[in-house]
């Protein structure tokens, strides 16, 4: 497997697989180190984030239970998405990989 292929698999999740997070239950750690839990609402490309039946879970350990929380993308760390859509996001991969490896491109001028 080449580097750019490994590379592939182990990069950064794309924002699509984050949007098919809609109506999941998902867990995030903003920059604070808080971490919310809750059932995703709404995705936006700019991370920002919609979530609802929320748990928060403060840095010094304390518990708060929340209807709506409406984050801002760039006060999120990471993202923890179910296992099913990264299982999801592996099964594409590997399919757009052995397409691009079936049809053996080879580089050079076109003649």
């Amino acid at each position: 497997m080449s580097g750019v292929i490994q590379r592939m698999k182990k990069s950064s999740m794309p924002i699509r697989l984050l949007m098919e997070a809609k109506r999941c239950t998902i867990a995030l750690e903003t920059k604070r180190g808080d971490i919310y839990r809750g059932r995703c609402v709404d995705i936006q490309e700019s991370l920002n984030v919609s979530l609802s039946a929320v748990t928060l879970t403060k840095r010094n350990g304390t518990c708060l239970e929340l209807d709506e929380v409406y984050l801002r993308g760039s006060q999120i760390r990471f993202f923890v998405l179910p296992d099913q859509l990264r299982i999801r996001f592996e099964q594409e991969l590997t399919k757009v990989l052995d397409a691009y490896n079936a049809k053996e491109i080879r580089g050079g001028k076109g003649r």
